[in-house]
Order: C-alpha cells, then structure tokens, then sequence
C-alpha cells in the first residue's frame, strides 16, 4: 500500500536503495546535471545520466557488481561500457579506454575503464547512467556527489 502513491520513478530509486549497492564511479564534479537542460549541437536536450568532469586517464571503478554486457566504440557515448546486475545496468561513457571485455564479471570499485573526451563531448568526463528495466534513474538520487 505505501508504494501506491509513488510514481514510477520514486518507486524505482526506492527500488535501487533497497535491493543494491553502489558506490561513486568517479571521483570530480557533476559538470552536467540529469534531466531537461539547453540543448546545442553536441548537447541533448534531455540528459539522461550525468556528467562528472575529470582529467583524461583518471581511473573510472564499477558503481556495482555485475557482468559486462556491452563494450562499444559505436554513437554519442564514444567509448562505453554497460554493466548489468540483474534488471539494472549502469553505463559508463565517453571513456579514454575500457580495460574490461564482454562476459567478465565485475566487482563493484574494480577498476574499469579511464575518462576520456570520445563520442559527443564537450570535454574530459564521464557520462553515468543507472536505469532499472531500461528506465534512466537520476543517479544523483542514488549517490552522493560533491
């Protein structure tokens, strides 16, 4: 009965807080935050993760536990990878470089990957998502950053 006056989103990041751990990919600034913002040519108008602005080569760590179903080079997010735990997938974007490979399994603050500038950026950073069925959740809301 108490969850049936959240919405779909509420009822996700309760969800995540209940069911999963996660940590900081990334240590460094949001330099872009999740949701609606002015869109440019390189910038969407509606973001779907964050942005944590860091120098090319700082080392990116798995937020969570889970297998590597998706190392790409391919669209917006540059060099990416996709790590999944069950029906949540955590994405990490726009890297230098991915040292992990499709079918490993991670541990959550493995070492995964290191922030580049590839893809649709505006600079250094990596672009972070959480989503839950597909559904993009503000990461914001799951984590603390500074």
């Amino acid at each position: 009965m108490e969850n049936e006056n959240l919405t779909q989103t509420e009822k996700d990041e309760k969800y995540l807080k209940e069911n999963f751990s996660f940590i900081n990919p990334l240590k460094g600034t949001v330099t872009s935050r999740f949701g609606v913002r002015t869109p440019t040519d390189i910038v969407s108008a509606n973001h779907g993760g964050i942005d944590i602005g860091a120098n090319i080569g700082t080392a990116i760590t798995a937020s969570m536990e889970g297998s590597v179903t998706l190392v790409s080079s391919e669209g917006d997010y540059g060099i990416h990878l996709c790590i999944e735990n069950q029906n949540i997938t955590t994405l990490y974007g726009h890297c230098n470089k991915i040292y992990v490979h499709e079918g490993d399994y991670i541990k959550q603050g493995d070492v995964i990957a290191e922030v580049g500038e590839t893809g649709r950026a505006t600079g250094p950073h990596l672009h972070f998502e959480i989503r839950v069925d597909d559904r993009k959740i503000n990461p914001e809301n799951i984590l603390s950053f500074e």
